[in-house]
């Protein structure tokens, strides 16, 4: 191979240095102030054929399978997602009528500055109307925010369903929150600022029959009826606590037809998103002697600006990401040659390690096997046996929101963006129906599996690829609120134990270096030794044994339809490899948890969670409290006072 350039000087690293076969210096030609180099290197390529020379992967829509009952509710869902008109009906509600405007004007009040106890809300109808209201608000943290829409909560509790509604306000944040952020809010179960109180204004807009107009006044020195609400908020500051008056709205009249009229209007515009400018780059001119400058720069000025502009932290890391992650390396290996390593790692070896009781292995399996299909939830609070809600849905949405946003898309290239958009009614059913039937949409069966290049390690070298799985993102939606009801019957019921700190809420990865910190203290102090071991259970996750697993659960208690639907998905999901742009042939794992699956870390907390060390007299002892082992997740401390109690 042949490598010709026109620069000063030629660099080749330490492994290619022996394939180097000649080096030389042309002569320089005239009108230049530079001589090419001439470098041959000899190297020894291994053939790809075409299937394997990675190619553009951009996000297409995939056409979904639609046999089964679950697919076609899976198909209905992701329509549901996409129909704007729905998401608007089922926040707002519809309209069945429009009357003449009866008009309203509101404000609130705290009694001093920032966070305060109390606050006034004032309603104002017009001059001498009875229904005119000074209204004391009492919150452990109350701020004008919070008080002007609690105003706006109390003159919707007390309009006329079924009159057209103009509402008077000063507050900006207000009047976005319930007309531009509210389906957004409702979606993640309303996991924001005042989310409670906006909830309550949603759902009585929901229950009114004529629209509503929400009206941004920027000063109430010109507005009457403002200048007038603002003076009974003031007042409600100074008057006792008292609950809001009941309220009797009639039942609406039958046979009143739906209007094709907008609920909620208001005099604001929509804030659009502003998105970076694409930078032009110029070409260049190839006879200036300072060429590829000018470019150059200009993709420096863009990419400044990208990041300078970023509106959010999400936003910054992701552009930061982009600039300084390492560029992908060429395709090295095939997806079937990784799919051979992947297989054989993901399934028992025909012969067991001599480490393992062979015996009991065997009646583990003969006892699993005994486990029926359909068990019994026994738990206390139906932990195992309970439907899911919209409101269980929007807490999900909002977790993911916060945490999850940038997974990666499984077989049918669906990601997190696309679930937030899915009603929580529509998510909440095909949930609620999969568990049911025990059974999913065909396409959650296929999980996509991509070898990622262990730091430091040959890329030829099949072997040195790690597995990450990547599982259809609405089923890590079911995963994830399946995980959230095993966890928390393991902490009612204290099966984890306080041992293993990976995986828990409200845990931190520096409790346990914190707690050796405070035994070597300890022992420091006693002028005594500290002996530790530390223990990496060494592909831990891949090697957990199913029937084990299976029979502690059930053992523990766990039973019924969300411990027959995980045992289920286990029996049924199938693998590929994806690499290069191509997929391997479909194979399936008998031992292991799911990789990067959310119901997996609880599920190996409770396979671990015997892992505990008898007492002994040469025990550390904290605060009373003996510390023997420290668990983050697979990674085990040992420590004892003595060499023989380490033992």
């Amino acid at each position: 191979m042949v490598f010709p350039d026109v620069i000063d000087y030629a660099v080749a690293s330490k492994t290619i240095y022996p394939q180097i076969a000649s080096f030389s210096v042309d002569e320089r030609e005239t009108g230049y102030d530079h001589a090419a180099l001439m470098m041959s290197v000899s190297l020894e390529v291994e053939h790809l054929s075409r299937e394997h020379i990675a190619v553009n992967r951009a996000k297409t829509d995939v056409l979904l399978p639609a046999t089964t009952d679950l697919d076609k509710l899976l198909l209905a869902t992701i329509e549901a997602g996409k129909d704007d008109k729905k998401k608007i009906l089922e926040v707002y509600g519809s309209v069945r009528i429009e009357t003449k405007i009866v008009r309203v004007a509101v404000h609130g009040s705290v009694a001093g500055s920032g966070h305060a106890t109390v606050g006034g809300a004032g309603i104002f109808w017009g001059d001498c109307s009875p229904r005119n209201a000074s209204i004391r608000v009492v919150h452990a943290k109350l701020t004008n925010a919070r008080v002007e829409l609690e105003a706006i909560a109390l003159a919707l509790f007390a309009a006329p369903r079924g009159l057209s509604l103009k509402i008077f306000t000063r507050s900006e944040y207000a009047v976005r929150s319930v007309k531009f952020y509210a389906i957004k809010n409702a979606a993640l179960g309303w996991a924001c600022p005042n989310g409670d109180i906006l909830k309550n204004i949603l759902e009585c807009i929901n229950r009114r029959w004529a629209p509503l107009a929400l009206t941004h006044i920027k000063t109430s020195v010109t507005h009457g009826h403002l200048k007038a609400a603002e003076q009974l908020a003031l007042a409600g500051t100074k008057i006792p606590h008292k609950p809001a008056a009941q309220v009797l709205h009639p039942h609406l009249p039958a046979g009143l037809p739906v209007l094709d009229c907008e609920k909620v209007t208001t005099n604001l515009k929509d804030t659009v998103e502003q998105h970076v400018a694409a930078i032009d780059i110029p070409r260049g001119d190839p006879t200036d002697p300072h060429r590829g400058r000018s470019r150059l720069r200009a993709i420096k000025n863009g990419n400044r600006e990208r990041v300078m502009s970023a509106r959010t932290p999400g936003a910054f890391w992701k552009e930061i990401k982009r600039l300084a992650d390492p560029r992908p390396l060429p395709i090295s290996v095939s997806a079937d040659t990784l799919k051979a390593v992947f297989e054989n790692r993901l399934n028992p070896p025909t012969q067991l390690p001599l480490s393992f009781e062979g015996s009991q292995h065997k009646i583990n399996q003969v006892l699993a096997g005994l486990l029926p299909d359909r068990t019994t939830d026994s738990s206390s609070s139906s932990f195992f046996s309970s439907d899911w809600n919209e409101d269980d849905i929007g807490a999900i949405k909002a977790h993911l929101q916060k945490r999850s946003m940038s997974s990666a898309p499984g077989a049918n290239n669906l990601n997190y963006k696309d679930i937030l958009q899915m009603p929580n009614s529509d998510l909440a059913h095909l949930c609620n129906e999969c568990i049911r039937l025990q059974d999913c949409p065909s396409i959650w069966f296929r999980s996509v599996i991509v070898g990622i290049l262990k730091k430091g390690k040959l890329s030829t070298e099949p072997d040195n690829y790690r597995i990450i799985a990547l599982e259809s993102c609405v089923l890590k939606l079911l995963t994830l609120l399946i995980h959230k009801r095993i966890t928390e019957w393991a902490e009612t019921c204290g099966h984890i134990p306080e041992s293993q700190n990976g995986f828990r809420e409200g845990r931190r990865t520096n409790d346990n270096p914190f707690v050796l910190r405070c035994a070597w203290e300890t022992a420091k102090d006693n002028n005594e030794s500290l002996y530790t071991a530390a223990v990496d259970a060494s592909n831990a996750f891949p090697s957990t044994d199913h029937p084990t697993l299976w029979l502690k659960l059930f053992r523990m208690g766990m039973g019924g339809p969300l411990f027959d639907w995980i045992r289920m998905l286990y029996r049924q999901m199938e693998y590929s490899v994806r690499h290069g742009g191509w997929d391997s042939a479909v194979f399936r794992a008998l031992i292991g948890l799911l990789t990067g699956d959310p119901a997996s870390p609880v599920l190996w907390n409770l396979y671990m969670s015997n892992l505990l060390m008898p007492d002994d007299p040469d025990d550390v002892f904290l605060s009373g409290s003996r510390v023997a082992l420290m668990a983050q997740a697979d990674d085990i401390l040992i420590i004892s006072r003595t060499a023989a109690g380490l033992q």
